[in-house]
Order: C-alpha cells, then structure tokens, then sequence
C-alpha cells in the first residue's frame, strides 16, 4: 500500500487519492526508488462513479515509472432476485402471501442476512449480467494504446475551399506496431455527421513509442464544427478509440445556412385570467398559464397538446440531487443536534455531500415568494412575468438561496427564463448541482439533444463523450444502477428537447457561446431516486429492461453540476475543480414550442446566432 519498503518488487500505493497523490509523487521524485509504480488499487467503481479517472492517466502516459493500476472491480457482486409483493399488493420483500413482482440485483441484507456490508460489493465496472456501465466507455477510451494529437488546420483562402488537416498518432502500445489499425475520419456539426472519409498513415506498421502524422482534407463547414479520429481493428472493426477536436467556432446556427427568423404568429399576445385566478397567454397558437399564487410556469399547451399541465409541473429551482453512492460516502449517521451549528461552521471533511445537503435541507426546499411582477410591454408583443423570493429548507429558520426568476413570452410562443439565484447561504461545503427542472407529459418520450453523448457522462467523466447530435427513446436514458441515484446525465448540452410521436414537444436551447453544464431526462423524479434502494422500487424489471413505465418525463437543466468523484468509496473524494462553490448565479436559456415537421436543431439555431 505505497510502504517505502523494499520487499517487494514494485512500489504499489492504494488508492492515492487526491491528498495522497504526494505517495506517487514522492516516489518519482525518489532518484534511489526504481521500482515500477503500479497502484495494488485505485478509482473504486462503486455505482456512478469513476470520476477523474483522467487525471490518474495523465500521470501514467507522463511519468514512465508509473505504469498504471488496478481498478476495484470488476463487476458488480449482485444475485437475481424477484420482488415480493404482501397481500395488499404494496412491495415487500420480506412477505410471501401476495406473488412475485419485478427482478432486480440483490445485495447484502436482501436475503435475511443480519451481517452484511449492504451494496459494498456492488462496485464494478459491469453488472452482474455483464453488461457495462457508462465508466466503461471512460476507461475503455483512457486505456487505449494510442494517442492522437491536432496539430492543425490549414483555413482555406475561400469558402469553398477544402480544409486541410495534420494529425499525429502515437502508438503507446510496448510490443506491436500500428498495423492492426485502421482509421477514419468525421465532422459533426449540429445536424449531425457532416462528412467522413479514409485516414491514410504516412507510416502504417508505426513501430511501439513512435510516432507517424497524417494528412487530409475535408469539405468547408462555416459552422460549429467538431472532427473525430477514430482508430479500429481490421479483424471485426470495432473501435479501438474515437478522438475529438473542435476545429469550427462559428455558431451553431451556421449549421443551417445562416440564423432563420423566428417565425411569428401573432402581432399581439393575448393576455387573460381563468377562473382560478391564473394568468394566461397565448400566441402563435401556443398556450401558457401563469400561477402569481405559486410564483410559477402552470401550464403550456401547444395548440391542443398539453406539455405542462400543472404548477408542480412548471420550471422549479434544484440545488441537490439524489445522492449516489460516492455522496454518501464519509460519515452518514445522522448529525446528532448538539452538533449541528459546530458542523455547519466547522465543516468536517469526513461527512458525506448527501448527509450535509440533508442536514442543510437541500432535499426539501419550498419558495416563499417576496413579490411577483407581471408586465405586458412592447405594445403587446411580449410579455415579463417576473417572480422573487426565498427558497426555505423545511424546518429551517435561515433561507437557502434567493431567488429571481423572469419569464419572458415572445409572439411566437417562446418563453425566455432567467434566473439569479445566490446560494452564498446555502450551508453546505459544495452544491450538487444549480438548476432547474420540470415535468413534461408522459407521450414526450423522443429526447434530442446536441452535447456529450450517446452515453451518460459527467462532468468530472466525459473524456470517452463526444459532442454532436444524439437522440434516443426515454428508456435509453434509463442506466440501471443496482442502488438508484442520480444518473443519466449528459455534459456540456447546447440544447435538448422532448417531443411525442408527432413531433410536438419542447425545446430547450442555451445562449450563444454556451451551454448546459449537465442535461438529463428520466421517467423518475430526483425523490424517487433517492428513496429507492432496488430498481423493482422504480417499476424496473430485468425481464423488460425497455420499459420505463408511463410516468412524467422529468426534464432538468442544469447550470453547474457537481462531478461524482470516486477516488474512494468511503469518503467525500470529488475534486475540487469539480465542486459547486454555494455563491451567486446567473443563467438563462429559452423553451421553444415544436411542432411535427420541426427539426430541434434548426430550431435551436434561431437562437443560437
């Protein structure tokens, strides 16, 4: 475990975590310690976890003596087991009397076991059936023996003109050259892939720890423009690894020929109030109701489809998520009472991020609105509906955040929100995310979205996640992490959308030049995730892994997001560039109506100029 010892033949820390990195840096500084540096143990891959894992890499590709390690483990250590219904048919394990219900992984405590370590053996990097989790993408891409660098781009001297490219690709393989490889080229842009073609090595059979470059040229692309390498075998193609560059920096709206106009249906909004006293606008055929009562988004129906249908529906603020098993990891028993103000003031890193968000009520927030402006301006061609207040922890006396919330409708029935919220007085060391969500309507399961994908990733995990153009059912947002928490997530979105089998649905789009720190749609609440200790609890069945149940489309944009860490798995390990600092905040974007026919990408360029 890192000793400075002689007795073995390798020097092998256990897990080095961030404070510990001085064990590995003390031995390669060391001039009398020649020994292989291989951690015995690193990078604990316990549910949603493999956070950083970069940063270990950088250290093995840069420092020869370290030669890389052993991640803990495997697989998951779960055993199929059919939930139990009791005879009134609530779920419950223990009884027998009501018949069997859905399949889930079962852990320690699941089989009458008093003794057990509960999930602790459910820390691998595949399930028990073997099917990998979204980190093995991460490792997969970290691991391959071959690096690929950009040395540049050659502009064209007129816009028809072709780019020219020069890559370098280093084998980092130690015994075989690159010949088993092939490689290949794409653009993507926000319409998806743009062009492709052949890569051609100026040396083919690169010998092990050199080097060989390669030229080429692709077709202009005034756009938001991304080129990935990819390197395959030529025994059954698969991909070996992908690597991206960004080599456009128009904007996205480029993509389409130039920004559209936005289509405008109406020359005046039309402003009214309901019978329960909530305020309704509607233009360009699109519907949206106003709630001064609950200071929120009530309703948005587009032409006769309704989105959201009530005020527990509509866009609300969200600063914790629900914990995964890195978040609680670290002390989690309970801040006993005549504690709480010492740890509040005193932060002690040993307690776990989900204990303080829940000692913090973070989990439990409600807005005590201070006042709610509403303003028809412009002669009727938009108009503000702005809400302040107080976001309260329930039985709390000190607010977590304050907040203002504006929402500006255009006459074509898009619906600008702008938010400050300041969470300097949150209580908490690090925020686990600063955000909002809402609900959609169950039929709008078609999620699009241009950012880091196809599969789940974060921000402290998304070296293996390209940007482009990704769209998926609901279900396959679904990552059936044995014990449920968050999960699902996609970094750096430009924007994303939800839309039925006709095309209706909702876009939501980022201002030029930015994007969501992390997007997300899942047919579970943040709540019911985190109650959850089996998947059965969610309706998942391992018999029926497409199906996700019919419940609301939970749509949430995030402006921060805390990474997920796992260094470790019994203490607090997400790295510091990683954490949410609780202070003042300041975002936007814009929900725009789609209809059948819509692409969301073009849709989103309208805005994106």
């Amino acid at each position: 475990s890192g000793s400075p010892k002689d007795c073995s033949d390798i020097f092998c820390p256990m897990y080095p975590c961030e404070a510990q990195y001085s064990e590995l840096s003390r031995a390669i500084d060391d001039p009398n310690e020649t020994r292989p540096i291989i951690m015995c143990e690193y990078a604990h891959a316990m549910g949603n976890s493999n956070g950083s894992l970069d940063e270990y890499w950088e250290t093995v590709r840069t420092e020869k003596q370290v030669q890389g390690g052993f991640i803990w483990d495997w697989v998951d250590q779960g055993l199929r087991q059919r939930e139990r219904k009791d005879s009134t048919g609530s779920d419950g394990r223990g009884s027998t009397t009501g018949g069997l219900g859905n399949a889930h992984w079962a852990y320690g405590g699941d089989f009458g076991d008093p003794v057990h370590d509960a999930q602790f053996c459910i820390n691998g990097l595949v399930f028990p059936d073997r099917t990998p989790h979204p980190a093995m993408e991460e490792v997969r891409h970290l691991y391959a023996p071959l690096e690929v660098s950009l040395l540049g781009r050659r502009d064209a001297t007129s816009p028809v003109e072709d780019w020219e490219f020069d890559v370098e690709i280093r084998n980092l393989d130690c015994f075989r050259s690159l010949s088993w490889l092939s490689f290949d080229w794409e653009l993507i842009g926000s319409t998806g892939v743009l062009a492709t073609g052949d890569l051609e090595l100026a040396v083919p059979s690169t010998r092990p720890g050199c080097a060989t470059l390669a030229s080429f040229t692709t077709p202009p692309f005034p756009c938001q423009t991304f080129l990935t390498v990819n390197a395959r075998s030529k025994v059954g193609g698969w991909l070996v690894k992908a690597t991206q560059f960004k080599v456009g920096n128009s904007s996205v709206a480029q993509s389409f020929g130039g920004s559209a106009p936005i289509h405008v249906g109406s020359q005046q909004l039309v402003v009214s109030r309901d019978n329960s006293g909530q305020l309704v606008v509607t233009a360009a055929g699109v519907t949206i109701g106003f709630s001064r009562a609950r200071g929120c988004v009530s309703l948005l129906r587009i032409d006769d489809v309704v989105v959201i249908a009530s005020e527990r529906d509509g866009p609300q603020h969200q600063l914790w998520r629900a914990p995964t098993d890195n978040d609680e990891a670290g002390l989690n028993v309970g801040i006993p009472t005549w504690l709480a103000k010492l740890v509040k003031k005193y932060p002690n890193p040993l307690w776990s991020y989900a204990e303080r968000w829940r000692y913090a009520g973070l989990d439990r927030l409600r807005l005590e609105i201070t006042s709610v402006i509403d303003i028809l301006a412009g002669d009727g061609k938009s108009f503000e509906f702005t809400v302040s207040g107080k976001l309260w922890p329930e039985g709390h006396s000190t607010a977590a955040a304050v907040v203002t919330t504006t929402y500006t409708v255009s006459l074509n029935g898009s619906v600008r929100v702008r938010a400050e919220i300041d969470c300097s007085d949150a209580g908490v060391p690090t925020l686990a995310r600063v955000g909002m969500r809402m609900r959609l309507a169950a039929s709008m399961r078609n999620i699009s979205f241009f950012g880091r994908g196809p599969h789940e990733n974060y921000p402290d995990r998304k070296r293996s996640a390209h940007v482009g153009l990704h769209e998926s059912d609901l279900s396959a947002q679904v990552v059936p992490y044995i014990v449920p928490g968050e999960s699902g997530g996609r970094a750096d979105v430009v924007w994303a959308a939800a839309a039925d089998s006709d095309g209706v649905g909702l876009l939501a789009v980022t201002p030029p030049g930015e994007s969501f720190a992390l997007f997300s749609a899942q047919p579970f609440s943040t709540e019911q995730l985190a109650v959850a200790k089996h998947t059965s609890e969610l309706g998942l069945d391992l018999d029926d892994a497409a199906n996700s149940g019919c419940d609301p489309v939970h749509f949430t944009l995030d402006h921060a997001h805390m990474g997920l860490g796992g260094d470790v798995g019994w203490l607090p390990s997400v790295h510091e560039p990683f954490k949410v600092e609780p202070r003042a905040f300041s975002y936007s974007y814009t929900l725009v109506p789609l209809r059948p026919g819509q692409r969301p990408g073009a849709e989103a360029a309208k805005y994106t100029a």
